[in-house]
Parts: C-alpha cells; structure tokens; sequence
C-alpha cells in the first residue's frame, strides 16, 4: 500500500511538473513570436532605406531629377540643395503675400524714381516734418537752430528716413557730450597744472597777485572778455594773462595807474579829471611829494591823464 501512495504521489509530481513545461514553452513561443515582430519590422526599414538610397542613386544624387521634365531644369531651383530649402523658401515667400511691393531703384533710375522709393521706406513730405528726437546735450551746449535746419535739409536730399535720422542725429549728440567731456577734463587738468605752476612761483604772494589781476580784469575787461574768461576757469587757465595782469596791477597805487599810459587803458575827459584832482588834493601822492620814488612816474601819469581830460577839446 505504502509503495503504491509513493508511486501515486510521484505521477502527481510529474504531471504537474509536465504541466509547468508546457507553460514554460508557451512563453517561450509568445516571445518568439514577439522576436519575430521586430525583426519584420527592422527588415521593412531596412527595405526602405536602401529603396531611397537606391532611388537617389538612379536620380544621380540630385533631388531635381525626380521631378517631371518641365521642372527639374528650372533656373529658379538651382540655389535650392535640398526639398526641405524649397519648402522653407516657399513659406517665407508666402509671407509677403499681400504686401506692397516696392522695386528697388539702381543707378541708372531717375531723381524722381529714387525719391519716390524713398518716399515708400519713410522720407517724410518735407525736411521740416522730421520728428527729432530728445537728446540731452551737456549743459551750456545748445542747438544752432540755422545750422539744424540745413541739417535736416541735407538729411531730406539724402532720402532719410525719420528713424535714419534719427539714429544719425542720437550718434552725433552722444559725440558732442562725449567730446565736451573730454574737453571739460582736459581742461581740468590744465588749470590744476597752471595753478600748480604760478603757486610755486609767486609763493606766498600766490593769492595777492590773484586778487590783484582779478580787480585789474574786472575794472579794464569788457564783459565778453570776463564772460569768456569763467568759461575757461578764471584766469588761473592762462599764466601767461595771469603774469601780465599782475605787471599791470603792480603799477597801480592806491587804485589808480602808475606810470605812462600808452593807451591801453583810457580814461573819459570826466574820468581822467576826477583822478587829476584826486592827485592834485593827496598831499601823500607820490606826485606832491618830490622826493618820492615813484614821483617821476606819477609827473608822467598826470600828464597822460590831461591828455585825455582834454581830448576832443580845442
């Protein structure tokens, strides 16, 4: 009985086990079957790939050649290497499909021709309906409205378009600024290196002189001359005015001039009397008082004031 459950027990054993198998080949047989899938399809492309190789060989390489006859040798496909350029160059074409075409003048067009195209790219009617646009000039710099008209009266012969203008007119403010600042700096430079110079040669007498040359300016200097004179920096700017200024200073006495007057500094008949007799009344003045260093000097003074005190008179 024993042997006969073993051996029960054992077909059991096996039957499932064949059961198993059979499974296992069933598997094995879906992915065959998958295997086979992919390998059609890998062969199918392969097919392909060589039919369009094949294809492009018997055109010669050249894409046109598959074309019918009364394409393939048009003028108008020659830049184009590949059907994808065809394709991009069409869509872009398409694009302008619409707008106003614009032909494009050569050299041999007329005055007239060429304006009109101008007119077509954005030439305002007349120079004066240029819109011009805000540029910030440096401060003390302002436009010559004279030479801006004939700025844009050249601008407008030229055929300009506002924007080209525009753009020319913004460089050329952004030069002037960049060159008055330049110029500015330099400037700058000179006058540090100017006063520098005439410190160390007057020394301590450096801010006297300074004063000096300043009251002769201001007493004998037209106001253009002074005007032109801030612009620059004073006088500082110039050693060599500044050096002559206080020459000049040093001949005055009391406010008034020493020595003979050679006409660069004049005086009105009233002028010139009122300082004859401011003379006249300073018992001190170099002029009353004979043995004064400066006593020659002021004989010659006097007369040069005389001179002009009475002239026009007869």
């Amino acid at each position: 009985m024993k042997e006969w459950l073993r051996l029960l027990r054992n077909e059991d054993a096996g039957g499932e086990g064949g059961a198993g198998g059979e499974g296992d080949k069933g598997k094995e047989g879906d992915q065959g079957a998958g295997g086979e899938g992919d390998a059609a399809a890998a062969a199918a492309k392969a097919a392909s790939d060589k039919a369009a190789a094949d294809a492009a060989a018997a055109a010669g390489g050249d894409w046109r050649n598959n074309l019918p006859a009364e394409y393939k040798d048009h003028p108008s496909l020659k830049n184009f290497k590949t059907p994808a350029d065809l394709a991009k160059s069409h869509l872009e074409a398409l694009k302008l499909v619409g707008r106003e075409k614009i032909p494009v003048p050569t050299d041999k067009s007329t005055a007239e021709e060429w304006k009109a195209f101008y007119s077509k790219v954005g030439l305002p009617e007349t120079p004066d309906k240029y819109v011009m646009p805000d540029v910030k000039l440096p401060e003390g710099v302002t436009v010559n409205e004279e030479l801006m008209t004939g700025f844009k009266k050249m601008a407008h012969d030229a055929g300009l378009s506002n924007k080209q203008l525009q753009a020319v007119y913004s460089w050329y403010g952004q030069q002037v600024a960049s060159q008055h600042a330049e110029t500015q700096r330099v400037g700058k430079e000179l006058m540090a290196e100017s006063d520098k110079a005439l410190r160390t040669e007057y020394g301590a007498k450096y801010e006297q002189n300074k004063t000096l040359a300043g009251k002769v300016i201001n007493q004998f200097g037209t106001p253009e001359l002074i005007a032109e004179l801030d612009k620059v920096g004073g006088l500082g700017n110039n050693p060599h005015l500044f050096k002559m200024l206080v020459t000049v200073a040093s001949k005055f006495g009391e406010g008034q001039l020493i020595g003979k007057n050679d006409g660069q500094f004049s005086f009105t008949p009233e002028e010139a009397r009122k300082k004859m007799n401011a003379m006249l009344g300073d018992p001190k003045h170099p002029y009353n008082v004979a043995d004064h260093p400066e006593h020659s000097a002021a004989l010659d003074e006097y007369l040069s004031l005389a001179q002009m005190a009475n002239a026009g008179t007869k």
